[in-house]
This record gives C-alpha cells, sequence and structure tokens, in this order.
C-alpha cells in the first residue's frame, strides 16, 4: 500500500510537468505555442520595435548572413560529417548547439519539425523561415528564469518581467511575476555568451559578447549592464540595437562608439634624377569604447577593415 501510494503521489507531481512539455508535431503547432500576437493589443510600442529587432528574424539576420552559416551548417551534416560514426542520428540533436540561442522552442518540437526546418533553410525558404523568431514567450516565458534551482521552471500561464507581480490580461498568460533578472547581463548571456566549445560533441566557438563584458569591460571599471546599452539609451527599447539590417541605424551608433583617428603625411619620393613619385604616409588609430568585443558572430572570427581611398585634389581620380 505504501508502495503504491508513492508511486500515485509522483505520478501526480509529474502530471503538470508531461502536460507541458507535449512536443510540437508540425511547424504551425510550434509557431502558434510561442505566438506572441496577442501582446501587441497592450503593448503596441514595445511589439513594434521588437518587430523591427533582430530578435524577429533569428534564422535570416541581418543581410542572410545567418540564413546562409546555417544552409553551410546543416549541408556539412550530409557531407564531410557523414564520414564520421557518431554524427548526431537526429535533425534535432544536430541543430541544438546553434538553435539554443537562434531558435530554442525548437527543442520542444518533435524530429519531424527539425527536419522540416532543415528543409526549409537548405530551400532558403524565407516565407517560413521568417515565422520562426524570438517570440516575448521565449524570454518572458520561457527562459525567464535563470535560477531554476532557486525559482523553479517557469509556469506555463504566467509572463515574468522586472516590474510588477499581479492579474495579468491576457487569456493564456493569465499572471505576471516580477524578476530582477530580466534586468541582469546573465539573463542575456543565455545566448549571447553563445554554445563556446564545451558541452557540444561538436565543438564550435560562437559569439562571446558577455565572456568579454565580465572579463574586460567589468573589470576595468564599466558598470552598465546589456540592458542599460541595448535598451535604456536612446530609448531603444526591444529594438535591441544595432540592427545591421539597418546600415544608417547601425553606422550612426558604432560612430558613437568607436573613435577613428587619421593623420596624413604627403611627400614625393626621387628614386632618380627624371622620376618623382608621388607618396602619403597615413597613420591610424581606432579605438572601441564599446563594452565588449567587436565585432562578434558565428562564424568567428569577424574583424573590421579600414578601407582607404586616396583622390586627387579636385576629387575626380583615385591614386
Amino acid at each position: 500500500m505504501k508502495t503504491l501510494k508513492f508511486m500515485l503521489i509522483f505520478a501526480l507531481l509529474m502530471l503538470p510537468v508531461i502536460a507541458h512539455a507535449k512536443e510540437a508535431q508540425t511547424v504551425e503547432e510550434l509557431i502558434q505555442m510561442y505566438d506572441s500576437t496577442n501582446c501587441k493589443a497592450c503593448h503596441q510600442k514595445i511589439y513594434e520595435d521588437w518587430e523591427k529587432s533582430l530578435h524577429a528574424r533569428p534564422l535570416l539576420g541581418p543581410i542572410g548572413r545567418t540564413l546562409a552559416t546555417f544552409k553551410g551548417y546543416v549541408q556539412s551534416r550530409e557531407t564531410e560529417l557523414k564520414k564520421s560514426k557518431e554524427v548526431a542520428k537526429g535533425m534535432k540533436e544536430f541543430f541544438k548547439p546553434c538553435v539554443e540561442c537562434h531558435f530554442p522552442q525548437l527543442m520542444d518540437a518533435s524530429e519531424g519539425v527539425a527536419s522540416q526546418i532543415a528543409k526549409a533553410i537548405v530551400d532558403s525558404n524565407e516565407d517560413l523561415i521568417s515565422k520562426l523568431q524570438i517570440t516575448c514567450v521565449v524570454c518572458h516565458n520561457r527562459n525567464a528564469i535563470i535560477k531554476k534551482f532557486r525559482d523553479g521552471n517557469p509556469e506555463k500561464d504566467v509572463v515574468y518581467g522586472p516590474k510588477f507581480t499581479g492579474a495579468h490580461s491576457d487569456k493564456k498568460y493569465t499572471q505576471a511575476k516580477k524578476n530582477e533578472m530580466l534586468r541582469d547581463s546573465v539573463f542575456c548571456a543565455q545566448c549571447h555568451q553563445g554554445p563556446n566549445v564545451q558541452n557540444y560533441d561538436e565543438p564550435l566557438w560562437c559569439v562571446s559578447n558577455f565572456d568579454s563584458h565580465q572579463q574586460f569591460y567589468v573589470p576595468m571599471g564599466g558598470n552598465e549592464s546589456c540592458q542599460d546599452c541595448h535598451m535604456k539609451k536612446d530609448n531603444a527599447g526591444h529594438r535591441f540595437p544595432p540592427n545591421y539590417q539597418n546600415k544608417a541605424e547601425a553606422s550612426k551608433r558604432l560612430a558613437a562608439w568607436i573613435d577613428l583617428d587619421v593623420t596624413a603625411h604627403a611627400y614625393k619620393f626621387r628614386p632618380s634624377a627624371k622620376e618623382l613619385i608621388p607618396m602619403a604616409v597615413i597613420n591610424t588609430e581606432v579605438v572601441s569604447r564599446i563594452g565588449h568585443r567587436f565585432p562578434d558572430g558565428c562564424p568567428s572570427p569577424n574583424r573590421v577593415t579600414l578601407d582607404i581611398v586616396v583622390k586627387t585634389k579636385d576629387g575626380k581620380r583615385n591614386l
């Protein structure tokens, strides 16, 4: 009887977890599980800002760069990695190092859904891929709890934010709970630290914004969080700039945080009595005041290049 009682209690405790862990069987079902369009009714400005952010296009990225990287990664499974007997048996497992940041809700879908998304990536099916987003529900529910040993797993009917606890006017997410961790850089580190080699059968080195923020910026006296620079300043909100898709915005922001000093000295080089060659010595100094490594991204290493064009005085001819 004691054994039966224990099993019954255990089963009752497990019921909510099993119900919440149901896998989506189709791409459309997965999209609906994390749909945030209802948020727009009360949070219109925030929603519109988010639509302009790269969080709204995590598998596409700026100028299609992320999609191109994903495409190469997916295709590698059937090319060079196919030689290995240890390659991930399923596409969902193979995707994990990338989608934990770019589309974490894929871990809540079936193997079939992962295969459909892989095909969409290889086919460059942007109509479908554009619907796969880091939505409000991902940040304010699924990934909202950092300290799960202390605070437990996210509750399925709760939205978490840094401001208040109380009733929430939504049919599905009926409660709001205050969670100060959403103000902390550690919250952003869930994705902006990247997988970075460990914990995966296929080692990767991806973004390390958080690492450089913690190991260089903070020790040098920096005291601003990710949210301070990418949300609070200039009323950036949920646009999370810079969005490199918007070249004008990105250029303006980078110009404010990267100093460029250029000096030039012109002279004439005379290798012989009859020959005269115009020459120039150009000294440049580039200083970044950004609170983390820049540029950053996957695949690494990324770099900034300085292109110099020398023209004649009238500006009509390049030298």
